[in-house]
């Protein structure tokens, strides 16, 4: 059954037809999981005690009546802490039913070692009363389980005289079970008043992690912001050097594979990062450029049975109606600034996230344009913001733009193709200059790092070829994350060669090196995302651990580097153009002194045909003849090779 909302409801079985019903309740308990039912013979009901909401555990107590087929909630005096995990169980002999273990947050120990304590527990339905049997706790035996794989939970059963066997771990492991089989006598008329006052509670809980899973964490302790001296400390940054900011608290867990982005109506970053084996919690970490502050809305949801790789979930949405963490995020969000939401794709559908309310929007459901069940879906798309709204590249499936009023992705027009996307290795990016994107396709190891425009006002698709293509990095894969900076006309990658970050001069259509301080190993790895300030202009880096990193560019510096790298590359350029039907290509006069045979010079179509090879022609003087009969009007594209340095530029025909 397919039941997107995350509310699996009340169903029953009809074992003759092997067909399900949802009886469709208007009450009944939440949604939850680690939380076993027991059928009660005598009083032909269901009991359902706790569980796990995977971000809080609960200690509500229902019974099902199976001869009215209603849920009721029960409110007894005294009832056990929340657990999840746990067992219930209906004993024969004495017709009771037992609560036996479980997990709590604050009973688990490292991850992998088991439960510090162990409780039996017993409920009469008529009396509606939970009494304590027995509390376990030091050097006394119990059947283990551990809050991220419990399993084995529920593995118990009881014979005809009260006598309950369990299969549990030994030696609890993170990747493995040492299964151990137990056995206990139990007698649930033996009430511990004194234990059931002690380790009982008289209302329903809600109890969620601790420490930077706890919305609340993030606040206690700390003195207020100093937000004048905050933004006087960003304007003080040394330049063109990286700066570690000190935020006096920071989000947990690994978050590689993440995206960062710039809410810039609200001044804010939201993380959005993990999965595979790194994080998998729900939580979208806020921080505060003014007030330099971390924050998040909820507890974030943890998916069960979590043991160290985490290529699948449960289904699109959580029981409290947001997605989980996909495989790899990366580039799977971006700021919509039409409507001021965060736009998220995972698998077949969208999600829109309220940096306002700091959740999801609630009931919405996105159908996005690359539908597929595939867990690794989020592979191959990318999105951006741009003024028209958030842009998503799904390879061969096209180009789409995020309609904000109708909840639609609508396709573009495109002329040309783009090539596949593959989020781990690829970058887009808006280049607000000339209104298009620029895609980054390092997808398959290709060298030189293929580079391909879409212009909006056209619908124009068109690989580019940029010259200095020695420079970056065969061995490099994070193209992925780029920013456009207006006020250099660069993209900055977070690549390293020599002392410099990589980049992409989208003037002169080639590759420079900006030299930076301040790199620090890891800010250029698979946990690195970046975002562009324009606001301070700042260059913001997170890493996997969710460190921040600030960078403004001397633009006086960066000129004299792109400048120099002119110098050096030389250029490529064509007179006259327009022209028709005869024009002269003049090549850079240092490629001349490369020595090489391995030289060519082409004019390709803007769908990447070669329609001329004047490469017998190159090889002799640095000004070349192209005489282009039979060509039809339009933009042709020259393109000079020497070894690994290749030199491109732009011709018009006019007839």
């Amino acid at each position: 059954m397919d039941k997107p909302f995350g509310t699996p409801g009340t169903w029953t079985f009809k074992s003759t037809t092997r067909t399900w019903t949802d009886l469709k309740l208007s009450v009944q308990p939440s949604p939850r999981g680690y939380s076993p039912m027991v059928y009660d013979p005598v009083n032909r009901c269901i009991v359902l005690f706790g569980g796990d909401r995977m971000n809080a555990l609960l200690n509500d107590t229902w019974v099902y009546d199976c001869v009215t087929r209603s849920w009721s909630k029960k409110n007894p005096a005294i009832r056990p802490r929340p657990v999840g995990g746990h067992a219930l169980i209906y004993l024969p002999k004495s017709g009771k039913i037992v609560l036996l273990g479980g997990y709590r947050y604050d009973i688990i120990k490292a991850w992998g070692s088991g439960t510090t304590e162990f409780e039996v527990w017993t409920y009469d339905v008529a009396a509606n009363t939970w009494g304590l049997v027995k509390h376990m706790s030091g050097a006394e035996t119990w059947p283990q389980l551990r809050e991220m794989g419990p399993t084995l939970s529920g593995f118990m059963a009881a014979n005809q005289g009260d006598t309950i066997v369990s299969l549990s771990d030994s030696v609890p492991a993170q990747y493995y079970y040492t299964p151990a089989t137990m056995r206990m006598a139990c007698d649930p008329t033996l009430i511990d008043i004194s234990g059931t006052n002690t380790y009982g509670i008289t209302h329903d809980s809600v109890v969620i992690r601790s420490g930077s899973y706890d919305p609340n964490w993030y606040t206690q302790g700390i003195l207020q912001p100093d937000t004048g001296a905050n933004e006087a400390a960003l304007r003080n940054l040394p330049l063109s050097g990286w700066t570690k900011l000190s935020p006096p608290k920071t989000p947990g867990g690994d978050r590689t594979w993440g995206t960062v982005v710039l809410d810039p109506s609200r001044d804010l970053l939201m993380r959005w990062g993990g999965g595979h084996a790194a994080y998998y919690g729900t939580d979208v970490p806020h921080y505060s450029l003014h007030n330099n502050r971390w924050t998040i809305g909820y507890a974030p949801e943890i998916p069960f049975e979590y043991n160290g790789s985490y290529e699948t979930w449960p289904g699109p949405f959580t029981f409290n109606d947001r997605p989980f963490m996909a495989v790899h995020p990366v580039k799977s969000t971006a700021y919509d600034p039409t409507s001021r939401l965060m736009i998220h794709f995972s698998n077949k559908y969208t999600y829109l996230y309220n940096p306002d309310s700091m959740d999801w929007v609630k009931g919405v459901r996105i159908l996005s344009p690359f539908q597929t069940s595939n867990p690794m879906a989020s592979y191959y798309a990318g999105l951006c913001s741009t003024p028209h709204g958030v842009y998503g590249s799904w390879g061969d499936a096209g180009s789409f733009l995020f309609n904000s009023d109708s909840l639609k992705w609508r396709k573009l027009p495109q002329t040309g193709t783009l090539p596949s996307y593959f989020a781990d290795e690829c970058g887009a990016v808006y280049d607000s200059k000339r209104d298009r994107i620029l895609h980054f396709n390092r997808g398959h190891g290709e060298t030189p790092v293929p580079v391909f425009e879409c212009v909006f006002s056209t619908g124009q698709a068109t690989q580019l070829v940029p010259s200095s293509a020695d420079l970056p990095s065969p061995t490099n894969k994070n193209y992925r994350d780029c920013v456009y900076l207006p006020n250099l006309d660069i993209v900055l990658f977070p690549i390293r060669r020599d002392n410099s970050n990589l980049a992409y001069d989208c003037a002169n259509n080639r590759w420079v090196q900006i030299p930076v301080q301040g790199f620090i190993k890891g800010m250029d790895d698979v946990g690195t995302a970046m975002a562009y300030d324009a606001k301070r202009n700042l260059v913001w880096l997170t890493n996997a651990g969710s460190a921040l990193y600030a960078l403004r560019l001397d633009s006086a510096t960066t000129r004299l580097e792109l400048d120099r790298t002119a110098k050096e590359t030389a250029i490529l350029t064509v007179s006259p153009n327009p022209f028709n039907p005869t024009t002269f290509i003049h090549l850079p006069k240092n490629s001349i002194a490369l020595k090489s045979t391995d030289v060519s010079l082409r004019v390709l179509a803007v769908d990447g045909r070669c329609v001329a090879d004047l490469s017998r022609q190159a090889a002799v003087g640095t000004k070349v003849a192209w005489l282009a009969n039979g060509l039809s009007s339009g933009i042709y594209y020259i393109q000079y090779r020497v070894d690994k340095k290749v030199w491109q530029t732009k011709a018009i025909l006019v007839r």
